[in-house]
């Protein structure tokens, strides 16, 4: 078949070239790659791929992810790999993209997408003939059922303890093949899988029956979190637009095409033929028609290109039923769509109300046109701004109302900034013009004082202007003018500090004496000339600038005061930035109207925003009641202070959960009303982790306190009770005894000496055990060979008459690195103990090698041990009752402390009177796995 073209890794390369993908309004931003982008298959996943007729792999996943890669204008390059192959590849950055199981086991490789792609669910292929009563995992007991090795489903049954009921397969379809030609046997399978491998083979008299076992979901893997954003995106609009139905039924649901031509078709088909002539005599004098049609539509469209583009005018739709904007090109062509929120974004948020508030009239038939002046810009550019006229008027009706709404909008950024630009100048000339006050005088051409504005009698406290005006004053009576000649001067600019020289000026001069009020005036004198050139008179004008001068040293002073102010606080802000970054504090501000809680660790950078659920989905589980709570007492604005520790999900580089602590108060209003919450936030991982440390110290402290009490008191009890047998029954020889019972003596002796030395052993062992005396060594052992081995020795020890001894060997070789002499003591002891309560029954062994660990089970049918005996088995604390329960319960805490010793864990379940099973899990290496072969 197909498959055996793929067993030596085909690799197939496809490269596509670049092509623009766009989306509504603007076009997406290209994934960047420095190559093109590897996606690996999984030959042994359903379905399984395959190659056609020009080499190219073919298959569900591969058409699939063909479609999305395009879709996103990335290249690619498809490579075929086995499961562990493609696994490790992601996991090296040998390939970017595939499509894997989410498990546990699956995780260590790569990130997963959000999107669920397949189901692996689960069936059971099996004889039409024969029905099977499999339908959950429980049923599976008492069946063989052939499974994929090391897949899902065989996983899930290894995991529930039913491993005897699977046989597993490295080649599931040529297992099913062979099922088929016998016409018997059951294969535990993904469902969708065995229909693509019945129907693929042709194999009708199998068919599948659904069991009810934990599904497996299959998603996008890669490290690239941005990718895998990009193509769940991608997958999510198919799902959206069903675009994948067509793609599943081709390789899971193939529709069924009928073979058979009834003979009255032939009579239909005529009519068909003659009504087929019909249609196309007809559908070329459509086709004429809409020729015409469509010449005059390319003239008018033409035309309305040519319009819209000499008058820079832009046009769109609004369709009233489907909510849809839709856009069109300089040529009248329909260019894209765009819903409300993704139209919203060429325009200024005010004025796009304006324009939706203009549709909202003409929809309910208020007005039926609607010119509104707004502010356009590209997305992402609202800097960038332009003014548009925009006409939004009824284009086509449904009834009485409105079902199509045409805009027009046209560029008026031109004239707008010139009408902006002229009402800019008037305001700032009317400024000017009426805040500016001027002293004015005028002399005529012979250098006499002829007028005065009211300014300057305001200015010089001049109370009667005309008999001012009658004193005739010259222009070179003025101290300042004095040596100046009127008939050869130019312009005369001056400014005149009058602080301090009052006596400058008297009585007799032209404007009298200058206020107490004026510091500093400002004057200029500007001889006015005919066009003979003669000198036609003398223009004096002047201000009091005292209040200006005042406003700039008030301002250099002010500036400076900022400057200093500001490199304080700028200081002041950095000691802050500082504390808070070597301190790990964070300022926190809650505002109960918004909702919205903001987090500030720098006083130079905009503070972080958090919502409620964001808030939430940062705390641990566990906590995530408490913040719920505190969230809903600061919205209630209560004015209690709040402090509170809470776990979060977040952890530090060495993987510890980091723990924060919240201190606030209410800030209120000047009403006494609470306006926000401010307070601190602050890392106490370290003491937390701290007390943590601290505490399971003093626990530890106390527990071996504990125990060595409890230690001390079971030694003098276990070690005394066969110290007495051995004293008492030496004692009797000196007492009045008949000579057939010194042997009876001697015996007990001897026992009770044994069992002595036994328990001092197993006592000695135990506290170089809780001493850590006991080293660890591992090699390579073939432990299928020693199995058996450890079990029989531990047996033969207390074995009864009539108990069978049951060792199971699934291996033919199995080599791992263990310490193997250990390993086989706690198998012995094991062995021993449930030899020495077994009278009747079996005695069973048997072991496996699963994900990594050497699993071994050890059960018996013998009196097993009560529940309250099973829960004080390894607790020191407890005194047996007697040497067979001081025996067991020191052999089994040898063995779960040297499990525990080796990293494994030992668990034991028993009930009494129907005997005892422990399990042991020890994690090891194998070099060298051969299972015995099993027939079906």
């Amino acid at each position: 078949m197909y498959k055996s073209i793929l067993l030596p890794c085909v690799i197939f390369f496809i490269s596509l070239l670049p092509a623009k993908a766009t989306g509504q309004g603007q076009q997406e931003a290209k994934y960047t790659i420095k190559s093109p982008l590897v996606y690996e298959d999984i030959w042994d996943l359903p379905p399984y791929t395959f190659l056609n007729k020009d080499g190219e792999p073919m298959g569900y996943n591969i058409d699939l992810i063909k479609i999305i890669l395009k879709r996103l204008d990335i290249p690619y390059i498809i490579k075929l790999r086995s499961t562990s192959e493609a696994y490790n590849d992601l996991k090296e950055g040998k390939s970017d993209l595939m499509l894997g199981m989410r498990t546990k086991y699956h995780s260590q490789f790569g990130k997963y997408g959000n999107s669920v792609v397949a189901l692996f669910t689960h069936g059971v292929a099996h004889p039409k003939k024969e029905p099977v009563d499999i339908n959950s995992l429980e049923d599976l007991k008492g069946h063989k059922v052939i499974m994929q090795n090391n897949s899902v489903s065989h996983r899930i049954v290894m995991e529930a303890g039913l491993e005897d009921c699977a046989v597993p397969h490295h080649d599931i379809e040529n297992a099913i093949i062979k099922a088929a030609a016998k016409d018997s046997g059951q294969v535990l399978w993904n469902s969708l899988s065995l229909k693509f491998t019945l129907r693929r083979n042709n194999l009708d008299n199998f068919t599948i029956t659904p069991i009810v076992m934990p599904n497996g979901e299959y998603h996008f893997m890669s490290n690239d979190e941005d990718l895998l954003r990009r193509v769940d995106s991608v997958y999510e609009a198919m799902v959206y637009d069903e675009e994948l139905q067509p793609i599943r039924n081709k390789w899971f649901y193939p529709e069924e095409q009928s073979t058979g031509i009834p003979s009255f078709v032939w009579y239909i088909a005529w009519a068909l033929g003659i009504v087929a002539v019909l249609l196309l005599v007809y559908n070329r004098i459509y086709h004429y028609r809409m020729g015409k049609i469509k010449r005059i539509s390319n003239i008018q469209s033409k035309r309305l290109a040519l319009y819209l583009h000499s008058g820079k005018i832009q046009i769109w739709t609004y369709d009233v039923d489907r909510d849809v904007f839709a856009t069109f090109t300089n040529d009248g062509d329909k260019d894209e769509e765009y819903n409300r929120l993704s139209f919203s974004v060429f325009f200024n948020e005010e004025d796009y109300n304006k324009i939706y508030a203009a549709i909202e009239d003409i929809k309910t038939g208020n007005e039926d046109v609607r010119p509104v002046l707004v502010r356009c810009h590209k997305p992402g550019t609202p800097d960038n701004e332009h003014y548009f006229y925009v006409k939004i008027s009824v284009f086509q009706r449904e009834g009485n109302s409105p079902s199509l709404l045409l805009g027009t909008q046209q560029n008026v950024n031109a004239e707008q900034e010139r009408h902006i630009n002229m009402q800019n100048l008037l305001l700032r000339n009317d400024v000017v013009f009426n805040s500016l006050k001027m002293d004015m005088a005028y002399f005529d051409s012979n250098g006499i004082l002829t007028d005065i504005n009211d300014s300057t009698c305001e200015t010089f406290k001049i109370t009667d202007k005309q008999m001012f005006l009658d004193r005739k004053i010259p222009l070179t009576f003025i101290p300042a003018y004095a040596e100046i000649d009127i008939y050869n001067m130019s312009s005369f600019h001056a400014s005149l500090i009058v602080k301090g020289n009052r006596g400058m000026a008297n009585a007799d001069n032209v404007f009298g004496i200058i206020p107490e009020k004026v510091e500093y005036y400002e004057h200029m004198l500007t001889p006015i000339f005919n066009s003979e050139h003669g000198l036609t008179g003398i223009l004096f004008i002047g201000r009091d600038i005292t209040s200006q001068v005042r406003s700039i040293r008030n301002e250099q002073k002010n500036e400076k005061y900022i400057i200093d102010q500001t490199k304080r606080r700028n200081e002041y802000i950095k000691n802050i930035n500082n504390a808070l970054e070597v301190s790990r504090i964070w300022l926190i501000s809650y505002y109960p109207k918004t909702k919205i809680m903001e987090v500030m660790y720098n006083l130079d950078e905009p503070p972080m925003r958090l919502s409620q659920i964001k808030c939430a989905m940062l705390t641990d589980e566990c906590d995530k009641h408490r913040v719920a709570s505190l969230i809903n007492k600061m919205d209630k604005c209560m004015t209690d202070r709040f402090d509170i520790k809470l776990k979060t999900v977040f952890h530090d580089k060495e993987g510890k959960d980091i723990y924060l602590q919240f201190n606030g108060i209410s800030i209120q209003d000047e009403n006494g009303n609470v306006d926000h919450y401010f307070g601190l936030g602050r890392d106490v991982s370290m003491i937390e982790e701290t007390d943590r440390l601290l505490k399971q110290e003093m626990d530890k402290a106390r527990e071996a306190e504990t125990v060595k009490t409890a230690f001390m008191k079971n030694i003098s009890y276990e070690v005394r009770t066969p110290l007495n047998s051995v004293v008492g029954f030496a004692e009797m020889f000196n007492i009045e005894h008949s000579k057939e019972d010194e042997e009876v003596f001697m015996s007990e002796i001897r026992n009770n000496s044994s069992a002595l030395l036994k328990l001092i052993n197993d006592i000695l062992f135990l506290s170089k055990l809780d001493a850590n005396m006991v080293e660890i060594t591992k090699s390579p052992t073939d432990f299928a060979c020693e199995f058996m081995a450890y079990c029989i020795t531990g047996w033969s020890h207390e074995l009864k008459d009539g108990v069978e001894m049951i060792v199971d060997s699934p291996y033919e070789q199995l080599v791992v690195d263990i310490d193997s002499n250990h390993v086989g003591q706690v198998i012995e002891m094991l062995a021993t103990n449930s030899a020495h309560f077994t009278s009747s029954g079996m005695l069973r062994g048997r072991y496996g090698y699963y994900h990594g660990n050497l699993e071994i089970c050890l059960e018996d049918t013998g009196a097993g041990i009560e529940k309250k005996n099973l829960d004080t088995m390894f607790n020191n604390m407890n005194v047996a009752e007697n040497m067979d329960q001081s025996a067991i319960r020191l052999r089994m805490q040898i063995c779960k402390k040297l499990v525990e010793k080796m990293g494994g864990s030992m668990d034991v379940d028993s009930e009494q009177g129907k005997g005892v099973t422990v399990w042991i899990r020890i994690p090891c290496e194998a070099t060298v796995v051969k299972k015995k072969d099993i027939r079906i």
